[in-house]
């Protein structure tokens, strides 16, 4: 994901929340195996902007640091009873994703990193799902 160059103050204003904190991490290219503090836009006792990590899981195991990141649609019914009323939205200028491209005179194709935004929008929306925990109130992705 890329959230470089949004401005919380337009995401604010469009979305008539309360910004309560302002320590999020900014960057080109946004790693989920860094658990980081994005901005997102969640109603929990109002509508608020703060920040989430990204992640499925409280605890990381050292073995597999990538389990729990994303959320597949295949395994959404698992968490959607969890999640039916902690919805959230999470402010981007873009986000990546892999193309297969043809690669001649090989049978496997080759993955490119493909960066997808909006043409003439500098910042729009991802969907995630939120839970709060007891933890000092820490925001969690999914």
């Amino acid at each position: 994901m890329d959230n470089e160059g949004i401005s919380i103050e337009e995401v604010s204003e469009r979305l008539k929340a309360q910004i309560v904190e302002g320590n999020y991490q900014f960057a080109k290219e946004v790693n989920a195996f860094e658990r980081p503090a994005l901005p997102i836009v969640l109603d929990h006792q109002g509508r608020k902007i703060t920040h989430g990590t990204w992640g499925l899981k409280k605890e990381i195991p050292k073995d597999k640091p990538a389990q729990g990141i994303n959320l597949t649609a295949e395994k959404t019914h698992t968490f959607y009873r969890n999640y039916e009323h902690n919805r959230c939205v999470i402010p981007v200028s873009g986000f990546y994703d892999w193309m297969h491209v043809s690669n001649p005179g090989k049978k496997t194709p080759i993955k490119v990193k493909h960066r997808m935004h909006w043409k003439d929008a500098n910042q729009f929306y991802l969907t995630g799902f939120f839970d709060v925990w007891n933890n000092r109130d820490l925001h969690h992705l999914g």
